[in-house]
């Protein structure tokens, strides 16, 4: 069966959660490539987004160039998260979510490698100039898991190792009326820029995805699982 629509109080659609089963991206999602050189695959039980060297896919005050995969959300409260397999060992390579009012307003939230340390981060963009919310290096480690929980304007933030132990990368608050919502893959340094290949296990809006053989994890009391194949 299709993935169950991860729903609000309202029973609004907040995010059709993903574990990337088949052997194509799902019909909820949509492949944006703002560059024009990028390759999506869905493949093994991972979304792939390969982005080459020698060109920079940021998201930045100079664009919002990453490579992503986006769906429409409501524009209520939610909390989504993901795992992420790939390493980030090359300056700069980046990946995480990111949550779009419109092309110029929107927040990212990723880690990225700065050339010697692994590094937590988050911004928040109003008409295409950002504003930096954490910027914090953390210990090398892939996969990593992002959650990001939107609570009316509050937004928190959490990265984790292994899904079960969460630390708290920042919380704060912005108005953003949100649109929708994207897993993205990037690098940065103009011709400098290394390649790097994005590799995404599940996305879910409370629960990682029901794996044949094991149980569901439950995270930060947050809830029973919506998702399902």
């Amino acid at each position: 069966m299709p993935p169950r629509p991860v729903r609000d109080r309202g029973d609004r659609v907040a995010i059709v959660g993903d574990d990337f089963a088949g052997a194509a991206l799902g019909a909820q999602w949509t492949d944006e490539d703002p560059v024009g050189d990028c390759t999506t695959t869905v493949s093994g039980g991972l979304l792939s987004i390969a982005v080459p060297s020698g060109v920079s896919h940021d998201v930045w005050s100079d664009g919002i160039n990453g490579a992503r995969v986006t769906q429409p959300v409501a524009n209520t409260d939610m909390e989504i998260s993901v795992k992420l397999n790939a390493t980030v060992d090359t300056a700069y390579q980046l990946h995480g979510l990111l949550f779009f009012a419109d092309a110029d307003d929107l927040i990212r939230f990723d880690t990225y490698y700065n050339g010697t340390t692994q590094r937590i981060f988050a911004a928040t963009f109003v008409a295409g100039s950002p504003t930096v919310r954490v910027d914090t290096s953390i210990s090398s480690t892939a996969p990593i898991y992002l959650r990001v929980n939107r609570t009316g304007n509050t937004w928190t933030y959490w990265y984790s190792s292994d899904g079960a132990a969460w630390t708290q990368a920042v919380q704060f608050s912005h108005t953003l009326t949100l649109a929708k919502v994207g897993v993205f893959g990037g690098n940065a340094s103009g011709a400098s820029s290394p390649a790097f290949t994005m590799t995404c296990d599940w996305v879910s809006g409370v629960l990682p995805p029901r794996r044949r053989g094991g149980p569901r994890q439950a995270r930060h009391g947050v809830g029973r699982a919506s998702f399902a194949r």
